[in-house]
């Protein structure tokens, strides 16, 4: 298995750093007019710690591999440290400057790395490779037959890893609060490094997930590089290999997913599957109508900024639910008072992005809701005072 090949005296060791020739770009950053709220960016003018950093990566095909990324550690008094995040980026991104200074706005200490070779240089998915480039891709599916530490994904999940121990090794930073967030792939990047290391205090994978084959953009026919263009058995392989669910169910740190109910790749019940994969710990936050995309709401989430103030900072928690169904009704129990429910059902047995879904608000007061009888999958919503979200398991009839 994939998960043997991660080895924590590799992972957790400080990787060599080099200089880099890019230079941030601050307000002109991709990203930063759409990401950056009003707050953060007058925060942000003070920020001039930003830097591109090039650091060693696993070796690929016996060569060299060297990480691009941006790294904001802001400086401090000596002994004084704080929080951090590791940032990871989706299909069509590279390590994004503006990220990196939105989480620095918020007090975190924070890095993003490029997962794929690529300096952010040209334009969105057409990102320059460097001469130290593992040369891989998103998923790269096809090239499941090389050896494993050749493939796509352990070359990124040590990008990953490998920056959480430069980041970790700033004098300012607290090592025992570091928490990981990702978008699409790198959601998906997300819940194989937060479960294979556990230096992480929550991870929070935004779209990404697990047990594709149950759901997803992957088992469309028309998906380029997706397991129809692949074929059945390098598809069958990869999954064997590289589906987060061998890696979820590892997990002991909470998790929390957020998502969109008619999201175009990651489709409800990958994402029940991968929640249940590590029960115990993992929490759902499904969106309604949630759009996927890199640069104004996958980096934007407010139940992300809330997440990380509660684990690292000791701020006010989600709300969590519990939840179980019986004679075609969902009771459930919160852990703090809510201001409103929903009850979200649709007709479709495998949901996707075309799925019409239908909704019914519940009575708070009974903290039960009846299910149509047409409706064959479903869950339910419940909404804070601060208008977050935190979701049911999503059942299926």
């Amino acid at each position: 298995m994939a998960l043997e090949y991660f080895i924590k005296e590799e992972f957790e060791k400080v990787p060599q750093v080099y200089s880099c020739e890019i230079l941030p770009s601050y307000n002109k950053s991709w990203g930063y007019s759409t990401i950056l709220t009003e707050e953060e960016k007058e925060i942000d003018k003070n920020n001039d710690y930003v830097k591109s950093i090039m650091y060693k990566g696993p070796d690929y095909k016996s060569k060299e591999t060297r990480v691009f990324a941006w790294i904001g550690v802001p400086p401090l008094k000596i002994g004084e440290k704080i929080p951090a995040m590791v940032l990871v980026h989706g299909g069509g991104g590279t390590a994004f400057e503006a990220w990196v200074r939105k989480w620095n706005a918020r007090g975190y200490a924070a890095i993003a790395m490029d997962t794929c070779g690529s300096y952010p240089l040209g334009s969105y998915d057409k990102w320059e490779k460097h001469p130290w480039s593992c040369n891989s891709s998103w998923g790269d599916m096809d090239n499941v037959n090389l050896p494993m530490k050749d493939q796509w994904g352990y070359q990124a999940v040590m990008a990953v890893l490998l920056g959480t121990s430069l980041l970790a090794s700033y004098p300012q930073v607290d090592e025992t609060k570091i928490g990981i967030t990702g978008i699409s792939w790198g959601g998906y990047l997300t819940c194989i490094a937060s479960s294979v290391d556990h230096r992480f205090v929550f991870a929070n994978p935004i779209y990404g997930c697990g047990n594709l084959e149950l759901g997803s953009a992957w088992t469309e026919e028309k998906c380029q590089g997706g397991f129809a263009t692949v074929g059945p058995e390098k598809a069958k392989k990869w999954l064997s290999m590289w589906d987060p669910s061998h890696f979820l169910c590892k997990r002991t740190k909470p998790i929390h997913w957020i998502v969109g109910n008619k999201d175009h790749a990651y489709w409800p019940l990958c994402i029940e599957a991968s929640r249940a994969d590590c029960e115990n710990v993992a929490h759902l936050h499904i969106k309604e109508d949630l759009p996927h995309d890199h640069g104004v709401f996958g980096e934007s989430q407010e139940e992300s900024r809330c997440l990380a103030e509660y684990y690292l900072k000791g701020g006010e928690k989600l709300v969590d639910i519990k939840s179980k169904i019986e004679n075609n009704t969902v009771s459930f129990t919160t852990d703090k008072p809510i201001k409103s429910a929903t009850l979200f059902w649709t007709k479709s047995e495998v949901p996707n992005y075309e799925s019409q879904w239908f909704k019914e608000e519940i009575d708070i007061s009974k903290m039960s809701v009846s299910v149509p009888s047409e409706a064959k999958v479903f869950f339910v919503n419940v909404f804070d005072e601060r208008d977050l979200v935190t979701s049911s398991r999503v059942y299926k009839k």
